[in-house]
Parts: C-alpha cells; sequence; structure tokens
C-alpha cells in the first residue's frame, strides 16, 4: 500500500505482536520502507510514538 495510514501502522504492530515477528523485511520503494522502520520501532514500543512525536514538535 502507498503511503499507508496510521492506522495500519497499529494494525501492523499488533500482528508483529502477536506473532512474536523478530524479522520485518521491507520489498518494494521508499514508503514500504519507510513503513518497516516504523512497524520495527513501533511494535514492541510501551508508548505511542507517533502521538509522541507529534506532541514534542
Amino acid at each position: 500500500m502507498p503511503n499507508p495510514t496510521v492506522q495500519k501502522l497499529y494494525e501492523s504492530c499488533k500482528i508483529a505482536k502477536e506473532g512474536k515477528a523478530d524479522l520485518i523485511l521491507a520489498v518494494g520503494g521508499g514508503s514500504v520502507c519507510d513503513y518497516a522502520k516504523a512497524v520495527s520501532v513501533s511494535a514492541y514500543c510501551t508508548e505511542d510514538l507517533w502521538e509522541k512525536y507529534y506532541l514534542q514538535m
């Protein structure tokens, strides 16, 4: 999905947690790579990183 939404991020984080993912493979262009990075950072964080990011700006 080009330019994934925050809802998609939360959905993927849930899947990563439930599946105890230890590897996220990004295959595609820039938005896919950025999305994979966001999932890898957000999946096991106890805080909502997107909320924290926007509150600190």
